[in-house]
C-alpha cells in the first residue's frame, strides 16, 4: 500500500494542467479501472483460489512454513493478504466513484 500512496503522489506530481475536461475524463478512466479491478481482477483470483488453491498455492511454494503446521501458517498468510488487497480494492472503489 506504501508503493501505492508513493505511486499516487508522484503522478499528481509530475502530471502536467490539463483541461477541466480532460481532469474529467481522467477520473472517469481511473475509476473505471478500480471498479474493474475491484468485480474481475479479484473474482478472477477468487476462481482460481477455489478451483485449485492458487492463493495458498502460491505461499505454500514461495515461503518458508513449518513442517508440522499441517498448512496452516500459509492459509492464514494467504486469508490474511486477501483481506488486505480485498479492503484496498473496496475503498479505491468506492473513493473513486
Amino acid at each position: 500500500m506504501l508503493l501505492l500512496v508513493i505511486a499516487y503522489s508522484l503522478i499528481i506530481s509530475l502530471l502536467p494542467i490539463l483541461r477541466p475536461q480532460t481532469v474529467i475524463a481522467l477520473h472517469f478512466a481511473h475509476a473505471f479501472a478500480w471498479c474493474i479491478f475491484h468485480y474481475f481482477g479479484l473474482g478472477l483470483l477468487l476462481r482460481a483460489q477455489s478451483a485449485s488453491k492458487f492463493i495458498v498455492g502460491h505461499f505454500l511454494k514461495n515461503y518458508h512454513y513449518p513442517h508440522n503446521d499441517g498448512g496452516m501458517g500459509a492459509i492464514q498468510e494467504a486469508f490474511t493478504n486477501w483481506k488486505t488487497l480485498y479492503n484496498l480494492s473496496l475503498c479505491m472503489t468506492y473513493s473513486m466513484s
